[in-house]
């Protein structure tokens, strides 16, 4: 009797111990997985205020050159930038503006 109350603790034992590695092999993971979203967001918003401050850059001029026209035109058909008010909208549809979004990941 005793001896299978001792098989029964060394039994509970290991399955405990077996959730803990686990824990302990999976908080790493999940750190860096925490660690990268963070950056992500942190690359995409510097990302969208880079490419706002081209869009302002080219834009300043009324006499804008034929290269900055095309850009500005590029961007906003890629979907990086909203067209200016009042002019119209590029008329591809959203999904294929989703998919030519550069991404860095």
């Amino acid at each position: 009797r005793r001896t299978r109350r001792v098989l029964t603790s060394l039994l509970f034992s290991l399955k405990l111990r077996k959730h803990i590695v686990e824990k302990l092999r999976r908080d790493p993971i999940s750190s860096s997985m925490e660690q990268r979203s963070s950056f992500t967001v942190a690359v995409s918003e510097g990302y969208s205020s880079c490419i706002q401050e081209v869009k302002n850059l080219l834009s300043q001029d009324e006499r804008q050159t034929e290269g900055q026209k095309n850009l500005l035109s590029h961007l906003q058909s890629a979907g990086f930038i909203l067209p200016r008010a009042g002019s119209s909208c590029p008329k591809s549809d959203k999904t294929s503006l989703n998919n030519n979004i550069w991404r860095p990941w």
